[in-house]
């Protein structure tokens, strides 16, 4: 069991990777991170992450971090 799993993007595909870390007991904690802060209160209400983050440094804690957004929104 991982200490804390961070996932940036909530969406569809985040959203997923949420639910079976939390159902399946891999972490003890799973941050989440949304530029839409609709997604971000709407995965803390379905429990598919215990913590919303604010910003990129509250993932500093996580053994590993998922990164699950549209490539166009990556940096280059």
């Amino acid at each position: 069991m991982f200490n804390a799993i961070g996932i940036i993007g909530l969406g569809l595909i985040g959203g997923s990777f949420g639910l079976a870390i939390k159902h399946n007991k891999l972490s003890k904690v799973v941050i989440g991170f949304d530029t839409n802060e609709e997604n971000l209160n709407d995965a803390l209400k379905l429990e598919l992450i215990d913590i919303g983050a604010n910003s990129y440094k509250s993932f500093s804690i996580c053994d590993f971090v998922i990164v699950s957004v549209p490539p166009s929104q990556t940096a280059k």
